[in-house]
């Protein structure tokens, strides 16, 4: 198992701080993607 901690704390304190706002949208998008069979 990954321990994705470190990770988002790394990112959270550098210039990718705002990539974790729409991260949550954009895996949603690609669940609902995969959902509907859209490859």
């Amino acid at each position: 198992m990954i321990d994705f901690g470190n990770f988002y704390s790394l990112i959270a304190k550098n210039h990718l701080s705002h990539w974790l706002e729409t991260l949550p949208a954009q895996i949603a998008n690609w669940q609902r993607e995969q959902q509907h069979g859209l490859f």
